[in-house]
């Protein structure tokens, strides 16, 4: 198996952002009574309601007024939801590019790097300030974009990767299990495990995982095959080539098993999506024995923004701009962040998330939640922590780059085309699409 990857760490943990440490935002705008302040998203959340609703009380004579694609989530049809973003990127499209346009802009599910790029967002540095060691910096600079800040993420996330528990210490590199590994490292671990074929089942479920692990480490990789700035793809080479290959290979080994999960490699590695310095995916979890798997160059990508997939933006056409930045000072305030209705979010905010994290520990305890044996919370939410500090780029959420690159995987793994043509083909659509 070819190896096509440099050592380093991968992560994905969610986890929310804050303003001043355990304070609510001050009323700046004195003239905003009798305004109201219009908020577009995908569909409605009870938290952004909630927020709104506390606003109000704070900012006397002001109404927050949200528009929402959809009123609920159960609206939404799963087998045409991307149809449906496509018809929410279209119609906040329509009404920036005609100067209208709500104040605040959700572009959680949109690729609002080509909004800024045709000037229709503003650049939050104006409005927004962040104190010194307050928030997990690394994370909200992720999002910078060209030296501007046009959104910021509410939730963050990121990739942990756990040993399954009856892993034999000895098959790893040297006499104890490295902390970092590069994903050629852990495909070679997977290749040389002896364990017995596990019966995938369908053909179709066979290519379905193959593809969420194959599109799991190009997103580790984003960087490295797309530059969002510069409009600029490089995937027809040896690298994505491999990648499919080594995929494929381990396939045909037996040693990937489907599942809900983000990705699995039998009998090694469990990844999964960590939420906050209490929870994942898998409930309450103990980071401090976690694999990590990098891109080049040591980068470590933040996920999907979790559970909350509100990312605000102010509308370049707003004639509210400060009265809508001083919402999202509301968003990201630790009076929101510490709030009952985002009890099971991570602000971005370290001391909040830190008190979440608590909150939540004693709340499971008294509720008689199971809590793994010997769990440490103080040295959890140190270790959640520091892995966090490590978080470098966002892939920026681009749905339709990742239409793009799933296609082309589902078309290789199904048989239906080769790797290196697979590798042409992707080359060609994302650069006609990056150029448009």
């Amino acid at each position: 198996m070819k190896k096509f990857f440099k050592r380093a760490l991968l992560l994905t943990a969610a986890v929310c952002a804050v303003w001043t440490p355990f304070g609510g935002a001050a009323y700046a705008n004195e003239n905003a009574a009798g305004k109201t302040l219009t908020i577009s998203v995908f569909v409605e959340n009870e938290v952004l309601n909630a927020a709104a609703r506390k606003f109000e009380e704070s900012h006397a004579g002001v109404n927050v007024d949200i528009v929402p694609l959809f009123k609920d989530s159960s609206e939404i049809n799963g087998m045409a939801y991307e149809n449906d973003v496509q018809r929410y990127s279209q119609q906040v499209n329509t009404a920036l590019i005609s100067g209208g346009g709500e104040d605040i802009i959700s572009v959680g599910e949109i690729t609002w790097s080509k909004l800024a790029d045709r000037g229709k967002l503003a650049d939050l540095n104006e409005y927004l300030t962040f104190p010194e060691g307050a928030y997990y910096q690394n994370v909200l600079d992720a999002f910078l974009y060209k030296g501007k800040r046009y959104t910021v993420p509410l939730c963050f996330s990121f990739d942990v990767a756990i040993r399954d528990a009856d892993f034999d210490r000895n098959n790893f590199i040297g006499a104890e299990p490295p902390t970092d590994l590069s994903m050629d490292e852990l495909f070679a671990l997977a290749d040389n495990l002896d364990t017995p074929l596990f019966n995938y089942g369908t053909e179709r479920h066979n290519k379905f995982d193959q593809i969420n692990i194959a599109a799991h480490v190009f997103n580790v990789y984003f960087k490295d095959f797309i530059d969002m700035e510069n409009k600029k793809a490089d995937v027809n080479n040896e690298t994505f080539v491999s990648l499919l290959k080594s995929v494929q290979a381990l396939h045909n080994a037996g040693k990937l098993y489907p599942g809900d999960r983000v990705g699995s490699l039998n009998g090694l590695i469990t990844i999964f999506q960590a939420y906050s310095p209490l929870e994942s995916s898998l409930g309450v979890i103990d980071y401090t024995g976690m694999f990590f798997i990098s891109g080049s160059g040591g980068q470590n990508r933040i996920g999907a923004n979790g559970l909350l997939n509100f990312m605000p933006a102010i509308n370049a056409n707003s004639q509210h701009k400060a009265l809508a930045a001083e919402f999202i000072t509301f968003l990201l305030s630790d009076e929101m962040q510490t709030s009952p209705e985002i009890m099971f979010f991570s602000p971005v905010n370290k001391k909040a998330a830190a008190e979440m994290a608590r909150l939540n520990y004693e709340s499971y305890r008294n509720s008689g939640i199971f809590i793994p044996e010997g769990f440490d919370l103080e040295k959890n939410i140190a270790a959640f922590e520091k892995l966090a500090n490590r978080l470098t780029h966002t892939d920026y959420n681009d749905r339709q780059i990742q239409y793009f690159v799933r296609a082309e995987m589902e078309r290789y793994f199904g048989g239906e085309t080769s790797a290196e043509q697979a590798a042409q083909n992707l080359q060609s659509k994302l650069t006609l699409y990056l150029q448009e």
